[in-house]
């Protein structure tokens, strides 16, 4: 009985330059090794090593043949000790990255990953990702700033491209490439843009009472919902014997709460009275809360376009800031007046940090009129 052979592969080691008719190589040395233990492979006649010498041309100019044969042995060291080859192909790294991202992301932040990636490529055209530099990615921001981009928008354009620089970092075995590039600091603003009652009562006005619209509005405003997590919304989620509404996760539609963070908030009465009446009109009680005429379930994005461009326009209010998701803002706004702590709202709201719940804790002419009247010194 025959013994199947291991299965082998070709170890490269390290280049030195050899001038040959005007022309600088690349001389190197590939040794056959065994592909499990990396160990080399002996030739049965001789017991000495297999080796093959290989010549690749680099360049007439010097100092090119140099940063090239540079650029190789790097190469060389990183295959030695089991990553990738530095000067990989921006292709290869973009499909990778993206391959993590539908991994590891939600599918709508997946889909920006890709826009960011495709419209980055377009313009700044890398071929490796030696080119992936911090020259490049100034001048990707220079970009986006000359064509009008808000800095918000550019802002998340360099999350991702910086959170590339990590991941080049981690597996090509090298600096971060983009590490000292620095996004655009933006002014806090001291208030935040809220719908006032006049406004509320303005929109309401123009929403057909239990409506989807005025449904999606209704728990925006009570729980302090996105717009993805009331679109993703079933009765199943809504619990009426314990008065409370969950956000949960949906594999089976691929969909996961921001930050994969579940939650469960407790329902004003006003919206458990206003909840139970759809209930009661909707024809599947077992099914999404917000369905369209036909029974599908309502995309998270047409809940903001039609918010958008329609119903804020119909109500005949004008300001920006104004939209659907401002209505989550006069949640916990609401509730920061109300004495709730920055650590009930991070919860509520459903944020994994404290940070980006003191954007909601804007300061509003209320709650400064209630604390400073608070404030009394007796000096005298």
């Amino acid at each position: 009985m025959t013994t199947e052979a291991p299965p082998t592969t070709w170890k490269r080691g390290k280049a030195t330059l050899v001038e040959r008719d005007g022309m600088q190589h690349l001389v190197y040395r590939e040794y056959l090794v065994d592909a499990a233990t990396g160990k080399p492979v002996l030739a049965p006649a001789t017991g000495k090593k297999i080796v093959k010498q290989r010549w690749k041309r680099a360049s007439e100019n010097s100092k090119i043949a140099e940063r090239l044969l540079k650029d190789f042995n790097e190469d060389s060291d990183n295959i030695r000790l089991g990553y990738p080859a530095q000067h990989a192909s921006w292709s290869d790294f973009r499909k990778r990255y993206l391959e993590y991202s539908r991994t590891n992301k939600r599918p709508r932040s997946q889909s920006k990953d890709e826009y960011i990636l495709r419209t980055f490529t377009d313009i700044i055209k890398p071929i490796s990702i030696k080119d992936f530099s911090a020259m490049n990615l100034e001048n990707y921001k220079a970009y986006l700033k000359n064509g009008n981009k808000s800095d918000e928008t550019i802002n998340r354009h360099l999350n991702t491209l910086k959170n590339c620089g990590t991941k080049i970092s981690e597996w090509y075995n090298c600096d971060h490439p983009v590490k000292s590039v620095r996004r655009i600091k933006k002014t806090r603003k001291l208030n935040i843009r809220i719908y006032s009652q006049d406004e509320l009562k303005q929109l309401f006005r123009v929403l057909k009472p239990y409506s989807p619209m005025e449904t999606a509005a209704m728990i925006a405003l009570h729980a302090g919902f996105r717009e993805e997590e009331i679109s993703f919304l079933t009765w199943e989620d809504v619990d009426f014997a314990a008065h409370r509404v969950n956000v949960t996760s949906k594999p089976k539609y691929n969909w996961q709460p921001k930050d994969y963070e579940e939650r469960s908030n407790r329902m004003t009465p006003e919206l458990e009275e206003y909840l139970r009446e759809v209930h009661r009109r909707a024809k599947d009680k077992h099914g999404w809360v917000l369905t369209s005429r036909t029974g599908q379930r309502i995309p998270a994005d047409e809940i903001s376009q039609l918010f958008c461009c329609k119903l804020i326009k119909k109500a005949g209010l004008k300001g920006k800031g104004l939209r659907f998701h401002t209505l989550r803002k006069n949640n916990a706004t609401k509730l920061a007046e109300s004495g709730a702590s920055a650590k009930f709202l991070m919860r509520w709201l459903g944020h994994s940090s404290l940070e980006p719940v003191m954007v909601y804790l804007g300061i509003t002419d209320n709650a400064e009129d209630t604390v400073v009247g608070r404030i009394s010194f007796t000096v005298r």
